[in-house]
Formats: structure tokens, C-alpha cells, sequence
């Protein structure tokens, strides 16, 4: 799956999940997707100076 994502956002196909977490439950054999917020602190999804 993340080389799937790899290749959608090297290629421009489909719609990346940028600020989303799939989440895989194996046991269930169930996906779901959360959103999730930068970090301000962090010096990569955090704000840019």
C-alpha cells in the first residue's frame, strides 16, 4: 500500500491520502481512513518558515 501511495503522488494518478492515515484492520479485514494535523513543531509537516 505505501508504495501504491509512492507511485500515486510520483505520477499524479489518483488521489494521494496527504493528511489522512489509512488505518488496516488484518483481523477484521477492514480499512478505514483518519485525518491527522501537521505537527507545528515538526521541521517537516510542520509550519514552513
Amino acid at each position: 500500500m505505501m508504495a501504491l501511495e509512492a507511485i500515486k503522488v510520483i505520477t499524479g494518478a489518483g488521489e494521494p491520502l496527504e493528511g489522512r492515515l489509512l488505518v488496516y484492520d488484518g483481523l477484521a479485514a477492514e480499512t478505514r481512513t483518519v485525518r491527522i494535523g501537521a505537527d507545528p513543531e515538526c521541521a517537516v509537516c510542520g509550519e514552513r518558515a
